[in-house]
C-alpha cells in the first residue's frame, strides 16, 4: 500500500501540500540541495548522454551546452563559487581548464562535468570529450570538513581527481 510507505520530504509553503503542485512548475519542492538524487550508475548515464551517446539530446544541443558562457578570467574578481574553485561554465556544465587554477596538475585537455556537494557528500563527474575518458567519485562526509586543497576544493577531492586522471593518462607526466 503506497499510503503506508514513508513519502519523500518536501519543502512547501505553509498551507500547501504535494497535491497543490502543478507539473512543469518549479520542482524545488522535491529537491535536496541542488535537486539531483543520483547513484554513480545514474551519473554514468548522464556522462554518456553529454558525450553524445543514447540520442536523448541532439548533437547541436550538446554542443551548445558545452560552450563556455562564464569564465572567471572575464571578471575583475575571481568569484567562481564561494571559494574560487570554479573555472568556467557552459549551460549546466562546468569546465576544468588546463591552467594553474585547475585542481588536476598537468591536465592535457580541458574536461567537462559537474561537482556535487550536499549534506556531507562530495562528488564529481568529469570527462574529456576527445578521448571519451572520464571518472565519477563520491566521498562520504564527516562531522568536520576535510582540509582545503590548493584550488579551493577539498584536498581529498584534488587527490582523487589527480589519481583518476593519472590512471586514465589524461595528464602530462
Amino acid at each position: 500500500d503506497m499510503m503506508s510507505k514513508k513519502r519523500p520530504t518536501t519543502f512547501a509553503k505553509e498551507g500547501k501540500s504535494l497535491a497543490d503542485y502543478q507539473i512543469g512548475t518549479n520542482g524545488l519542492l522535491f529537491s535536496p540541495q541542488g535537486g539531483l538524487r543520483a547513484s554513480i550508475n545514474d551519473l554514468v548515464k548522464i556522462a554518456q548522454v553529454l558525450m553524445g551517446y543514447h540520442g536523448i539530446l541532439r548533437a547541436d544541443t550538446i554542443e551548445n551546452m558545452r560552450q563556455i558562457v562564464w569564465h572567471h578570467k572575464n571578471l575583475s574578481v575571481q568569484d567562481g563559487g564561494e571559494d574560487g574553485s570554479f573555472q568556467a561554465f557552459g549551460t549546466g556544465i562546468h569546465h576544468l581548464l588546463k591552467d594553474d587554477n585547475c585542481p588536476i596538475i598537468g591536465l592535457k585537455s580541458d574536461m567537462l562535468g559537474h561537482y556535487g556537494e550536499a549534506y556531507g557528500l562530495l562528488g564529481g563527474l568529469w570527462f574529456e570529450s576527445k578521448s571519451q575518458k572520464g571518472f565519477i567519485y563520491f566521498i562520504n562526509g564527516s562531522l568536520e570538513n576535510p582540509p582545503k586543497g590548493r584550488t579551493g576544493l577539498f584536498a581529498i577531492e584534488e587527490q582523487i581527481m589527480q589519481a583518476a586522471c593519472e590512471d586514465l593518462e589524461l595528464v602530462v607526466k
